[in-house]
């Protein structure tokens, strides 16, 4: 990356859209698996203005993450509910 194109933070405010066909609503507070280039992190999903985000719905929302992340204005990501290994 060119240098000073990347920031490194602990929460990034994103866009979010759910898959209409989701079989779950994001609710706030809740954890995600973060996907963006080849890392993969837990986020924790602060939705903005209301409480839910339904399937098919779009809204904005705050990604929240225990360490640093570098990304850049743009960058594109993935998210899936986070589901804890047995």
């Amino acid at each position: 990356a060119r240098p000073g194109s990347m920031v490194l933070s602990h929460q990034m405010d994103v866009q979010l859209s759910v898959l209409k066909d989701s079989p779950y609503a994001i609710k706030n507070d809740t954890r995600l698996h973060f996907h963006h280039d080849t890392h993969e992190m837990v986020c924790k999903c602060v939705i903005l203005g209301k409480d839910t985000l339904e399937p098919g719905e779009t809204g904005y929302a705050q990604l929240r993450f225990q360490e640093d992340v570098a990304v850049k204005n743009g960058d594109h990501y993935v998210v899936r509910f986070f589901s804890p290994l047995v």
